[in-house]
């Protein structure tokens, strides 16, 4: 076994994982169901709550001890057919495969997800004993899991400590006045332009209506500004 597998095993136990409960399991999957979750939604108790968590579940990133890994593959061998000894050189391939596979993620549940999972081309996969990469494929979908509960963990403590909105400034009785001085001011720009368009529209249709008249002066009464239809002898 490497060097750095033996100091590996010599490592400190951890505590073991334990799995979000409560509202922390409740804000954490509402987050993956992307809803909105807001400030005033994380109570100082939930806050807490939430830091707990996040320091079991970043413990429970780190890399498992080889004798974890060795136990793990030692319960797997008498599910599957023809295992080989999980000592040696076959558990050293297998530390160095799966050195970034978290240590929560060599549990039951994954042992037992390779066993049951279905069949491919009519073959029973899980029957069989697993290569290195076969294993590290399988136990990442859990470490991917414990990856984003930490990530959405972090996420939700920032929305916890994002700093309040400042009130929005009160208007006083001065500031009011300027206001609507300002808008009256704005209404009569407005209506000045208005007016002007109105003038020049007046103007375009009178000018229309003279250039008629100097066509046809006879067919145009003058009065009623309305054509007159030509007298038959």
């Amino acid at each position: 076994m490497s060097q750095a597998i033996t100091r590996r095993s010599n490592a400190v136990s951890r505590p073991a994982y334990s799995a979000p409960s409560g509202d922390v399991a409740d804000l954490i999957a509402l987050k993956r169901d992307h809803f909105a979750v807001w400030k005033r939604d994380i109570t100082p108790d939930r806050v807490r709550a939430l830091r707990q968590q996040l320091a079991i579940s970043e413990r429970a990133l780190a890399p498992a001890d080889p004798e974890k890994i060795k136990s793990w593959l030692a319960r797997l061998a008498p599910m599957v057919t023809n295992p080989p000894e999980p000592n040696g050189a076959i558990l050293q391939i297998f530390c160095e495969v799966c050195s970034d596979i978290p240590d929560a993620a060599w549990t039951p549940e994954s042992r037992l997800a390779w066993v049951r999972q279905p069949r491919r081309n009519g073959v029973a996969v899980g029957s069989f004993w697993p290569s290195p990469a076969e294993l590290f494929n399988h136990l990442d979908t859990f470490g991917q899991k414990l990856r984003d509960e930490v990530a959405i963990l972090k996420n939700l403590l920032a929305i916890a400590e994002t700093p309040p909105e400042p009130e929005p400034t009160k208007l006083d009785a001065a500031e009011i006045a300027r206001r609507k001085a300002v808008l009256a001011k704005l209404r009569e720009e407005l209506q000045a332009v208005d007016a002007e368009q109105d003038r020049k529209s007046a103007a375009l249709r009178g000018s229309v209506r003279e250039e008629k008249i100097a066509e046809n002066p006879r067919k145009t009464n003058f009065s009623a500004g309305t054509e007159v239809p030509d007298m038959v002898g």
